[in-house]
């Protein structure tokens, strides 16, 4: 049986909690080694069988481990587990060869033995598909992002231990990742004293826009010089396309984001 693990505790009792995630009950967390497989092997399943339910995966399409391990970035555990998955779902069958057979209807269907790339999943070539980060660092960004979610609605309260639980890790990488988040001003704490986020109001809101605004053109002003005129060219052209249009996507929102504060 799975259960949502608590990550921080709202002050009128309401929890934030990652979206579906689901952790298997167990006497003591998983190493992060096996935190990483069971989250690959996870991912790696979610890709083969949308691509095999979709269509995008050919009927007969030979899956063998190690082309899959060398696609996904990944060893041969996580792919082995998701593959084993995928026949129990009664997606992919198994025939006189090495491998399984992606079959779906459960027919009679002749070997396509092809190179596994990309394409013969429907995937742009250029697309990541298994995150490879640290643990530590995807668990600072998760955590940063439920933080980032929550924090307009209240005052919250972060347990380490609830955290570590959750994500399986030990304490000391809840710990690291908060340390880093207090930095960017998402936490606070004070010594011997509990984690705390938010609340998020409207005058922090407008102080720091009033902050941006005094030091972000001077900023600008000093990296100008460094970059080439093409480039501040096309800068410029995204945020008057950006000015004038009805609506921005989140994608050019963050392509706005990413040339100022990257890119300058």
């Amino acid at each position: 049986m799975s259960e949502h693990q608590d990550v921080a505790q709202g002050d009128n009792g309401a929890s934030v909690r990652e979206s579906s995630v689901n952790r298997q009950k167990c006497m003591k967390p998983m190493s992060e080694e096996d935190t990483r497989t069971a989250s690959r092997y996870a991912t790696i399943r979610e890709v083969l069988r949308n691509a095999i339910v979709s269509g995008a995966a050919a009927n007969g399409l030979v899956l063998l481990e190690a082309p899959l391990a060398e696609l996904f970035g990944t060893s041969r555990v996580p792919v082995r587990k998701a593959l084993n998955l995928l026949h129990e779902e009664g997606l992919i069958s198994r025939f006189d060869g090495r491998g399984y057979l992606v079959n779906p209807d459960a027919g009679e269907v002749e070997p396509l033995r092809l190179s596994l790339s990309h394409k013969q999943f429907g995937l742009d070539s250029s697309e990541e598909l298994v995150d490879t980060r640290p643990l530590g660092e995807r668990i600072h960004d998760e955590i940063g992002a439920a933080l980032s979610a929550c924090i307009a609605f209240g005052h919250y309260r972060l347990d380490e231990q609830s955290a570590a639980q959750h994500y399986g890790v030990s304490r000391a990488v809840v710990r690291e990742a908060l340390m880093r988040l207090r930095d960017r001003g998402l936490v606070e704490k004070e010594p011997y004293s509990q984690w705390l986020a938010g609340p998020l109001t409207a005058r922090e809101i407008t102080e720091d826009y009033e902050l941006r605004a005094c030091l972000e053109p001077e900023a600008l002003r000093q990296t100008a010089p460094q970059l080439s005129r093409e480039t501040l060219e096309a800068m410029l052209a995204r945020v008057i396309q950006a000015q004038n249009a009805e609506q921005c996507s989140l994608e050019e929102i963050e392509r706005l984001e990413d040339d100022l504060h990257q890119q300058c």
